[in-house]
């Protein structure tokens, strides 16, 4: 009889809530700031693992592993001691162990350390208790991470191989003293910098160009015709004088303009320039406001383009595009065009509405020197429209062809 009593009562001794164990083994660890909030009742543990059936379930598993207590695993007590005596540490709380975060086998889930506090030395004074307590209310895990930020705003950089810790600021300024002005002095090193700015982009330079300069032989009479441009300046700004022209042996010169412009490079390969044409041939002279520019294209195609607007109102353009085909290292093919247009009737200095004359020119050099390269080939010269008519009046043709040769040189 008293064997049977004895067996229905050890169920009973077994199945003791594991949240009524003895956790009083934690109450002498410390760490500095932090506090756990008193224990609970175990009453409330077991009214807690009464509502939840699972609980229940997991009380009576957890109970076959026979957990040892504090007075059955000295271990476990001799660590508790020891971790109360590491220096800083202060767990004087208790935690709270008896809701559902707290396990049958003593672990701690993250909702028991939702009373934990910090303090205001570590993490810049960021409450870790609050952050644990927006976590519960659905943060994802990031509670209030903008407060843990604004904690490390102090932070410095740490330094190479663990050295002393760099502040994060400012880079400082660029040094203004040059070592070579120890060994040759500071005014002579000025003065080469200077000259080494010069001749890197800074240099003021001259180029002298006489692209066209060649007799004509043709039909109505033998000629002559001259087109070139010197400049002196830099990369970006250069004064700049072009001339060109034509005339006959017989008569002299027909047509002669001279033009004095400001260029600005306005890009990689285009100028922009800006000046005055005057025009001493033919009679009667004008002078024009000249708007134009150069462009190197692709493929090596250089072209020049203007407007120039004469001092009588009359507006006129003019586009020149030329490009030079290496056939060897010394043989050179020179492909020129040329055309000339007017918004107006000019019959006065003999000129029409429209497209007024075009010129096509093909020319052969062979460069003795690359600045030295004479030359010869064919020229086809057409006048069109009211300019046409024009020629025709003052016994002129329009239309010639002209085998030319020259000379095409620069310094």
């Amino acid at each position: 009889m008293k064997c049977a009593l004895i067996l229905a009562a050890a169920p009973l001794l077994f199945a003791m809530p594991a949240a009524a164990q003895d956790h009083s083994a934690m109450s002498g660890m410390s760490m500095p700031g932090m506090q756990m909030p008193a224990a609970k009742p175990a009453q409330a543990a077991k009214k807690t693992t009464a509502k939840k059936p699972t609980a229940k379930k997991t009380v009576k598993r957890s109970a076959r592993k026979k957990t040892p207590s504090k007075a059955s695993n000295p271990a476990s007590s001799s660590g508790s001691d020891a971790m109360s005596t590491m220096p800083g540490m202060d767990m004087s709380g208790q935690m709270d162990m008896g809701k559902s975060g707290a396990k049958a086998d003593g672990a701690a889930t993250p909702d028991a350390m939702s009373g934990m506090n910090m303090g205001d030395k570590s993490m810049g004074g960021v409450d870790m208790g609050a952050a644990a307590a927006s976590n519960t209310q659905g943060n994802s895990g990031m509670g209030n991470m903008s407060q843990v930020q604004g904690g490390m705003s102090g932070m410095e950089m740490p330094g190479p191989n663990g050295e002393e810790s760099i502040p994060m600021g400012p880079p400082p300024a660029a040094p203004a003293d040059r070592v070579a002005d120890r060994f040759f002095g500071k005014s002579e090193m000025d003065r080469a910098e200077t000259q080494l700015r010069m001749e890197h982009g800074g240099a003021r330079v001259s180029k002298v160009m006489l692209n066209l300069a060649e007799y004509q032989s043709r039909s109505s009479g033998n000629g002559y015709r001259w087109s070139g441009e010197a400049w002196y300046g830099g990369d970006l700004n250069r004064f700049v004088v072009k001339s060109e022209g034509m005339g006959s042996t017989k008569d002299g010169v027909s047509d002669g303009e001279v033009q004095a412009l400001y260029s600005r490079a306005m890009g990689v390969y285009t100028d922009l320039q800006v000046g005055v044409r005057y025009d001493f041939a033919p009679t009667p002279t004008r002078t024009y406001l000249t708007v134009g520019t150069e462009t190197l294209l692709p493929f090596w195609l250089e072209n020049e383009n203007a407007l120039f607007l004469s001092n009588k109102g009359e507006l006129m353009g003019r586009s020149e595009l030329y490009y030079d085909l290496r056939l060897t290292q010394r043989w050179i093919l020179q492909t020129r065009g040329e055309v000339n247009l007017a918004a107006q009737n000019s019959p006065e200095i003999g000129i029409g509405s429209g497209i007024s004359n075009a010129e096509l020119g093909f020319r052969f050099r062979y460069e003795v020197k690359r600045n030295f390269g004479p030359y010869f080939g064919v020229s086809f010269d057409q006048k069109f429209g009211k300019t046409a008519d024009y020629a025709k009046l003052a016994g002129e043709k329009t239309h010639q062809t002209s085998f030319v040769v020259g000379l095409r040189t620069f310094f």
